[in-house]
């Protein structure tokens, strides 16, 4: 009787888990599938801003579809790096408080964009 009783426990335990796995693993596509252009668009920017061109735009609408995939702690985390990316790009076109006039960004400021690239490219690595 009691072998019965260990079989269908782990019958049980396994089958709840491997859902529990498979509900993840759901989970971890559909964010990839989301993630993916951004992705794709970071390590343009971040390219670009290696060699001396600085730009900031991605399409809000992958951003707003990016974050039912998150937690909140994610979510504000990728607040904080989005609003960290648009002050180096604000920074690298800016000469102290007055706007820069040359066509360029300032190169000096070109290492906290690419940081700031990396960071966000770390947050929504593909899994």
């Amino acid at each position: 009787m009691s072998e019965l009783l260990s079989v269908i426990f782990g019958l049980l335990v396994g089958g709840f888990l491997g859902h529990r796995l498979a509900l993840g693993r759901d989970r971890r596509k559909e964010f990839n599938q989301v993630a993916a252009p951004i992705n794709e668009r970071l390590i343009q920017a971040e390219e670009q801003a290696q060699n001396g061109y600085v730009w900031a735009k991605w399409d809000d609408a992958d951003i707003s579809r990016l974050k039912p995939h998150m937690t909140r702690r994610q979510r504000r985390k990728l607040e904080s790096l989005i609003e960290n990316y648009h002050e180096a790009i604000r920074l690298a076109h800016t000469e102290g408080n007055v706007p820069y006039k040359a066509p360029e960004p300032i190169k000096d400021e070109f290492d906290r964009v690419v940081n700031a690239l990396k960071e966000l490219q770390k947050l929504l690595k593909l899994h």
